[in-house]
């Protein structure tokens, strides 16, 4: 039996605590909040207004089937018939299985989105921090999250959410973001084409997003586990300000 256990999430705990075990802690993932909420410099700034005649979106995860990336491609051709506008859909992430990545991309040709749709692989965190901030929307369908970093770097860019309320999402997202709660992709796409075309909403969600973001700091992070390390180790975690 464990003398404690620890989830990064309110779902995660609840999947350890179905399966028997004591209920256990919510810790968030640490991520680097001091890099995706440090205020941009004039070369970032000059990338936020990349492209405005079009409609960006933006999605970070493994090219995997839970991941619904294929969701991804079909609501970026509804933002575009709905819009009337051009979009772009640039999807961050890693190569997993080769034969399910042909699949994507048959599926991009198909509905004629070559010059829309783009897979970009490996990417380091200054190009994601910068896509997500010249991204309209940051778009997640995914089915199954533990956690979700990237929902938490889109609110620290100030990148609106759309996405599917799913599993750790709801949690992560609190009350921030826009959620779906069925994966009805036309509702999807006409909260981006909303977002898109009305600059208030973009700033009220950007706004409750970096509320929300703040939840998830580091220090924050760091403190939750010194209360909970400090039930068993003689000194704290946390010497000289933010040091471990």
């Amino acid at each position: 039996m464990f003398d404690r256990v620890v989830g990064d999430s309110e779902f995660n705990v609840s999947e350890l605590e179905a399966r028997g075990y004591p209920r256990g802690h919510v810790i968030p993932v640490f991520y680097d909040d001091l890099f995706f909420r440090r205020p941009f410099d004039d070369a970032e700034a000059e990338l936020r207004s990349f492209n405005g005649s079009c409609i960006n979106m933006a999605f970070i995860g493994r090219f995997v089937p839970n991941k619904r990336p294929d969701n991804l491609i079909r609501i970026a051709a509804l933002v575009g018939k709905m819009s009337g506008r051009k979009t772009k859909l640039r999807l961050f992430g890693k190569l997993w299985d080769r034969t399910y990545f042909r699949t994507l991309w048959r599926l991009v040709e198909d509905l004629g989105l070559e010059d829309a749709v783009s897979f970009e692989l490996n990417v380091p965190r200054e190009g994601l921090k910068s896509a997500l901030s010249s991204s309209d929307a940051f778009v997640s369908a995914s089915e199954h999250e533990g956690f979700m970093v990237p929902l938490v770097e889109a609110f620290a860019t100030g990148c609106p959410v759309v996405a599917l309320a799913s599993s750790a999402v709801v949690g992560t997202c609190g009350s921030a973001g826009l959620l779906v709660t069925e994966p009805d992709l036309e509702q999807m796409a006409a909260r981006i084409v909303c977002i898109a075309e009305n600059p208030d909403l973009k700033r009220s969600l950007m706004r409750v997003q970096a509320q929300r973001s703040e939840d998830f700091s580091s220090l924050k992070t760091l403190n939750k586990w010194n209360s909970l390390l400090g039930e068993f180790l003689p000194t704290s975690l946390v010497k000289h300000e933010n040091r471990v």
